[in-house]
């Protein structure tokens, strides 16, 4: 310590530099994400258990033409649809199952790709509201 300082001194230098680290705007927006992020993953609990609970559809629909010729195309070449599928697992991280593989998992595994490509965090807050979810029943 120099001859002017006293611990006082020190202990202001410290919590000067400890508290420069953002503006009160960076502090405000950083909890009004944190609040939208738990505002909706309470929604995606809400929504998941609703579902389970009240035996909904659990089937996702949409309309698109061409993709459908696509897998109407991956369906009429089973080695293909298969490979295109263990791809899709391998990409997520999943073990290779090519018996598992049929229409309906390729657009599962592409969808839950293109969301984790998308938006990860996305993707996290999903599989945590899942087991929340689950636990809620």
């Amino acid at each position: 310590m120099s001859e002017g300082e006293d611990d006082g001194d020190v202990d202001l230098d410290t919590l000067r530099q400890q508290t420069e680290t953002g503006s009160r705007l960076e502090v405000d927006a950083a909890n009004a994400d944190t609040e939208d992020a738990d505002a909706f993953r309470q929604a995606l609990i809400a929504a998941l258990a609703e579902r389970q609970e009240a035996g909904t559809q659990r089937t996702v629909s949409f309309w698109d033409g061409e993709l459908a010729g696509l897998l109407d195309a991956l369906e009429s070449d089973p080695e293909r649809l298969r490979a295109v599928g263990v791809a899709l697992q391998e990409a997520l991280g999943r073990d290779p199952n090519p018996e598992a593989i049929d229409r309906s998992e390729v657009v599962q595994l592409a969808a839950r790709l293109g969301f984790q490509e998308a938006d990860p965090e996305l993707v996290e807050s999903w599989r945590e509201a899942v087991g929340t979810a689950a636990r809620q029943l």
